[in-house]
């Protein structure tokens, strides 16, 4: 999803290039036949660390022939190597746009030249013996694979990306919800017993994004649903959030998780994600509880901010103007759509409505037969409607510049 942002922000093709390959890849090698993506292929195989992705200069050479030397200067592969015994782990930096930049060719050609050697190294590899997969299915991993879906989803245009989204929710809700209760994983047909707050928080997140490219406001009101019983099972009275119930039998205390590490604090991802239900649906009791769980947190944002980055995200989002982006009918909404994704909106919503008929204040008096209308609000006060893409353009585009 950064690199998604990071696309929308500059338009730098590079960053595009970064999503679609990683999507692919989780895609290929990691998704189960019914939707879910399992949790991690092992670095080893055959006993060596690295052996099934890692590559000897030689050969490169030997599959690429005369042409070899593009790939290597390119990927940064050398005699010494760059890992353990002279082999490579093919990799891009500055080096390699400049000599990108001055080779012989322009930058479209070299692309080609480039992503056909890709193809025949990886060929080539896939006649190794792979690593082994833990193929376990986590809840709060897949939450975080269906936003990173749906932001490719809207950069990319990729029907496929927006299908793994779908699946992979669509799994999540048959297979690991019971009573609106969230289960944390599942192998072989058997779900794992245990509440977890990053399984809700992660997953809210996920439904959140998937309904912005899928338009079916029953992803909302499932988010919503989880959301209440996250708030049930995982806060106390001083808006402090836990990892786990109260009722959990073998914590003798309660364990927090406040800061990010390599995945985000789930309590913030639950505050920023609280803070959006309450835009979209209108529920100002989910308002107060993320004030309440900020407020909490707070004295720690405080002392340490660069340990907290989304709480501190969560807190600029609470307190920052929103924007509210609304697209009322069918026709033509694929265009229109397409303008709202071209846009980063770090502070706004979508809500996406085929008729105007769901039941939240946003699409008071919006309702539509089939033309498509939509509205570009400032904290619920709107521009004036606009019926064309173009139109559309024009005040997104003066959004970026107030």
């Amino acid at each position: 999803a950064t690199f998604s942002d990071a696309y929308k922000l500059t338009h730098n093709e590079f960053y595009r290039k970064i999503v679609k390959e990683t999507l692919d890849f989780i895609i290929r090698e990691m998704q189960d036949e019914n939707g879910g993506f399992y949790s991690s292929l092992d670095a080893d195989s055959e006993g060596k660390e690295g052996k099934y992705y890692v590559w000897k200069k030689a050969d490169i050479e030997r599959l690429l022939g005369e042409d070899a030397a593009h790939f290597c200067r390119y990927y940064n592969i050398t005699d010494k190597g760059n890992f353990e015994h002279q082999t490579n782990i093919p990799n891009i930096n500055g080096d390699s746009d400049r000599y990108r930049e001055a080779s012989e060719f322009d930058a479209h050609s070299f692309e080609k030249i480039i992503n056909e050697q890709k193809q025949l190294i990886f060929n080539e590899r896939q006649k190794r013996i792979r690593p082994l997969m833990d193929d376990k299915i986590l809840t709060s991993w897949n939450g975080l694979a269906i936003s990173g879906f749906a932001g490719g989803f809207q950069i990319a245009g990729e029907e496929k990306f927006r299908s793994a989204a779908l699946r992979t929710a669509e799994f999540i809700r048959d297979k690991l919800i019971r009573e609106d209760k969230l289960f944390h994983s599942y192998r072989s047909a058997k779900i794992s017993g245990g509440q977890f707050l990053e399984d809700y928080a992660y997953l809210i997140q996920g439904l959140i994004d998937l309904y912005e490219i899928v338009y079916d406001f029953e992803w909302i009101n499932l988010a919503k649903r989880l959301a209440n019983s996250a708030i049930i099972l995982f806060s106390d009275d001083s808006g402090n959030l836990y990892i786990s119930p109260a009722n959990q039998k073998d914590h003798f205390i309660r364990p927090k998780d406040i800061t990010d590490g390599a995945l985000p604090a789930p309590g913030s991802i639950l505050i920023h994600s609280l803070i959006k239900l309450a835009d979209i649906t209108g529920d100002k009791d989910l308002y107060g509880r993320a004030e309440k769980f900020i407020t909490a947190l707070a004295p720690t944002i405080n002392q340490m901010p660069h340990g907290m980055i989304s709480a501190v995200s969560a807190y600029d989002y609470m307190i920052s103007d929103k924007i509210e982006i609304v697209l009322v009918g069918e026709k033509e909404r694929d265009r229109f759509l397409g303008e709202i994704y071209k846009y980063y909106c770090s502070n706004g919503i979508i809500v996406v409505s085929n008729r105007g008929e769901e039941k939240i204040n946003l699409l008071d008096g919006r309702q539509s037969n089939e033309k498509t209308t939509a509205y570009i609000c400032k904290n619920f006060a709107c521009n004036l409607p606009a019926e064309s893409p173009a139109e559309l353009g024009k005040q997104l585009a003066s959004l970026r510049g107030s």
